[in-house]
């Protein structure tokens, strides 16, 4: 079964992030030199919600919001990123 994997850059000129797509084969596993040879700065990569599990086996973490709870869309697909997505900084005044 493949995916659609969406790499995140940082464009140098606008310092803003893009994004390019590509075909991703569930079975294979994600890989810190992976993201460094794409020259990427996150992997992100909807699948099914119940398969999960496996997606955290092959390296993936479960996209959260900041009140902790997982990102799953209307039809039941569960966000993944590579590395872990980082949550924001409590507003500080």
């Amino acid at each position: 079964m493949c995916n659609v994997v969406h790499l995140i850059k940082i464009d140098p000129k606008t310092k803003s992030e893009v994004q390019e797509s590509y075909v991703w084969d569930l079975s294979r596993k994600v890989t810190k030199a992976l993201l460094q040879k794409s020259k990427a700065v996150r992997f992100e990569l909807w699948v099914p919600a119940e398969e999960e599990m496996e997606m955290v086996s092959k390296g993936w973490f479960p996209a959260l919001r900041s009140d902790g709870t997982k990102i799953v869309s209307e039809r039941g697909n569960q966000l993944f990123t590579f590395p872990k997505r980082e949550g924001l900084k409590p507003f500080p005044f």
